[in-house]
């Protein structure tokens, strides 16, 4: 019953969302993650940038990872992401690739934790850096609502003149980790930047009364993280 609940608030949600954006714009593409745990978080990253099978054999356009840097529920948390032109090139790569059959030197470095499909629902552009994440519980008839005060924000802090880009997303098979929340994330090019935004929170611009409404649309933020992320792979 309670996974027929869970599957039921979904498709309203995605449905009340789609009714609501006649005025809007939904992201384009998609993007498949695998949550891992690392061993030896350098030598990680170096093998994925020296090799790009995986995402070539997944059909990926862009392809990186985020290294959680506070706020992580274990040593070495960071996940592996692969951009997607749409949501069916997503779900056909997570076919086309087994991280459980990896090479062994390969396997050896991390452990993987579990995966998920996520589709952007504003327009959200892809310029990897330093990031804030977080993951939250919105209820279905404040969906549209919650990613419009998002966008809000997003034009606000850039109309100030940070270099800032906010997306919400959704999970797709996320599993029991993803499947009751949604992703926020604020990607800036350096820490200090997100630092300054939210030490200018507490002064009480104008954008402040916007976060604060939107959030308050949220039943829960279940975690919240700075990740450092980077793009290792492109398709062009």
């Amino acid at each position: 019953m309670k996974i027929f609940a869970l599957l039921f608030s979904l498709v309203i949600s995605v449905a009340c969302f789609a009714d609501d954006q006649s005025s809007g714009s939904v992201g384009k593409g998609a993007f498949s993650t695998l949550m891992v745990q690392v061993s030896d978080v350098d030598a990680y990253i170096k093998a994925l940038k020296s090799n790009d099978g995986p995402f070539k054999t997944v059909g990926s356009v862009a392809a990186g990872y985020c290294l959680t840097r506070s706020g992580n529920d274990y040593p070495g948390q960071m996940f592996v992401w692969n951009a997607f032109d749409s949501v069916s090139d997503a779900m056909a790569g997570v076919l086309k690739y087994d991280p459980y059959k990896a090479p062994k030197a390969f396997a050896a470095l991390r452990e993987v934790k579990y995966s998920a499909i996520f589709k952007p629902l504003n327009d959200f552009k892809l310029d990897p850096g330093i990031e804030r994440l977080w993951r939250v519980a919105v209820p279905a008839e404040n969906l549209s609502k919650f990613v419009e005060g998002v966008v809000e924000v997003e034009s606000a802090l850039r109309g100030k003149g940070y270099d800032l880009n906010m997306g919400v997303f959704m999970a797709l098979a996320g599993g029991a980790a993803e499947t009751k929340t949604l992703h926020v994330r604020a990607a800036a090019r350096d820490g200090a930047t997100l630092g300054k935004i939210v030490d200018e929170y507490f002064e009480n611009p104008a954008w402040s009364g916007v976060w604060n409404r939107t959030i308050a649309m949220a039943s829960s933020i279940e975690t919240d993280t700075i990740e450092e992320c980077e793009q290792v792979y492109s398709a062009n």
